[in-house]
């Protein structure tokens, strides 16, 4: 049997860092909870987060997102210590088609591609965590999602919000 592998790494969506600089408490006390119990753990975004962000700062008709998801990319390694990662070339194309696949079951809404995009991508990285304030990333049904993502020979994953985070960590 092989050993279990400590996880070493927890995705964040982009909401969570436009929440995190509106200094939205959940987020705040998500990720404070996730640094002390999990020290070595490292906190990432994956590509499609940095293409959202980019596109928040030059698109976004309101000047309060813009300059909070400016400040996030400018801030984000500096300030939280959240690292962007990137893909492998090769992997391009399978987390292509595991997207399409979330999204065709019906798990991810269709017209959620990026959203689709950052599970796989999360998968595919060895996240053992996506933190999302989106409700159809983090109510999907998981071990529906795990089972396509699985049956790509990609990684399972846990979504969850950061409220829920911070909610179950101050219990225990």
């Amino acid at each position: 049997m092989a050993a279990a592998r400590s996880p070493k790494s927890i995705a964040v969506d982009t909401n969570v860092l436009i929440d995190l600089v509106a200094r939205e408490a959940e987020v705040e006390s998500a990720l404070a909870a996730i640094r002390k119990r999990l020290p070595d753990i490292s906190i990432v975004i994956n590509p499609t987060v940095v293409q959202e962000l980019g596109w928040l700062v030059e698109n976004r008709d309101d000047e309060e997102t813009r300059n909070l998801a400016a400040t996030a990319a400018r801030d984000l390694r500096a300030r939280w210590s959240i690292i962007p990662i990137n893909c492998n070339p090769a992997w391009h194309g399978v987390i292509e088609l595991a997207a399409q696949e979330l999204r065709k079951s019906g798990l991810i809404p269709i017209d959620e591609i990026k959203d689709s995009l950052i599970i796989a991508e999360s998968s595919l990285a060895e996240c053992a965590l996506l933190m999302s304030s989106d409700r159809h990333m983090w109510r999907s049904d998981i071990n529906a999602v795990n089972q396509i993502l699985v049956g790509r020979h990609m990684n399972a994953i846990v979504i969850t919000a950061p409220w829920k985070i911070a909610k179950d960590y101050a219990q225990a």
